[in-house]
């Protein structure tokens, strides 16, 4: 072989192996593609689970699927509440709250959640919300912002927190964001189905009056990504 044909093969052979260099730096810099998440992912309990299983077999549950005895105080009207930390597969590591009412599940109340899907997962697994929760937590810099999306036909309301400048969010004299579809979830609410997010709220016995009334105003209607949802400050 010439050293002319040498080192023109030899090019040859770098050139390929750089540009499969490149396509794997691609490929492995790719966003991953959004996959739909199910309520039973969501709330950890299928909803035939959530409606019918006794409040006495909660924490046998809870031991038998994250592996530890859970911590159980007693509240208010003779509730119990089963405090655990778990983790899952779609969720990562995060601390569960079950509240047991009347000897059934209440609520599931799932937070710090490490890597929760992002609004878009939430709303291919479950459509479109019936309503947006809106709060602007802190009047001073950083804002700390919850949103949430509600689903009380299905029974499960999940949220984001971000912080954001408060620059970052002015709109038409007052506060505003951008409703993000890549928003990760890092608090989902389940519970026991019903037609509207008002009966959902009114039922809610640790609420007064004027809870509710702020619950119901820092809701408005599912208008899809993209569009500006208005914030409440406190």
């Amino acid at each position: 072989m010439s050293k002319k044909h040498y080192y023109g093969t030899l090019a040859m052979i770098t050139a390929v192996f750089l540009l499969l260099f490149l396509l794997v730096s691609c490929v492995d810099k790719a966003e991953p593609e959004p996959v739909p998440i199910s309520f039973e992912e969501l709330c950890l309990l299928s909803p035939e689970n959530l409606a019918t299983m006794k409040g006495d077999a909660v924490p046998e549950w809870v031991e038998s699927n994250f592996g530890a005895p859970p911590s159980i105080s007693t509240g208010d009207n003779d509730s119990v509440v089963v405090v655990f930390s778990g983790s899952s597969a779609r969720l990562g590591d995060f601390v569960g709250n079950i509240l047991v009412r009347e000897g059934r599940i209440n609520e599931v109340s799932l937070h710090d959640i490490q890597t929760g899907p992002h609004f878009d997962e939430v709303v291919m697994g479950l459509g479109d919300p019936t309503s947006v929760n809106h709060y602007c937590a802190m009047p001073h810099e950083p804002q700390w912002v919850t949103i949430g999306l509600d689903y009380p036909a299905v029974g499960v309301s999940v949220y984001a927190s971000e912080s954001h400048s408060r620059g970052s969010l002015a709109f038409e004299g007052g506060l505003g964001i951008v409703l993000n579809e890549e928003s990760q979830v890092t608090l989902i609410q389940c519970y026991p189905p019903a037609p509207t997010m008002e009966e959902i709220i009114n039922r809610d016995s640790s609420l007064t009056p004027t809870g509710r009334r702020l619950q119901l105003e820092n809701r408005a209607s599912w208008t899809g990504f993209g569009s500006i949802v208005r914030l409440t400050e406190p």
